[in-house]
């Protein structure tokens, strides 16, 4: 397997929180590559207005299935990522 990663971060202190999300996130969309599969990882966090901040992880792997429920999921990470965003006061969206 052969991922390209690109990281597109601005300046920010983060919580440990933060990076046990990105973490968990990154190695779910690094499965998202099969066998000797080639793509990209983008790790994005970019300061939004007042103290919020927007933290994209993406990848252009085989994707989610289409009955896919982020807050349906017997995943010990993604619930561990879900607990992870409410104590941040932080939403989770994923498309």
């Amino acid at each position: 397997t052969k991922i390209q990663h690109r990281i597109e971060v601005d300046d920010i202190t983060l919580a440990i929180a933060c990076f046990l999300i990105i973490d968990e996130l990154v190695a779910n969309a690094l499965d998202a590559f099969l066998g000797d599969a080639q793509g990209t990882v983008l790790i994005g966090l970019k300061r939004g207005g007042g103290d919020t901040y927007m933290l994209q992880i993406r990848d252009d792997g085989i994707g989610l299935p289409d009955d896919f429920d982020i807050h349906r999921t017997n995943s010990l990470g993604l619930t561990l990522v879900q607990i992870l965003v409410r104590q941040l006061r932080g939403q989770l969206a994923m498309n």
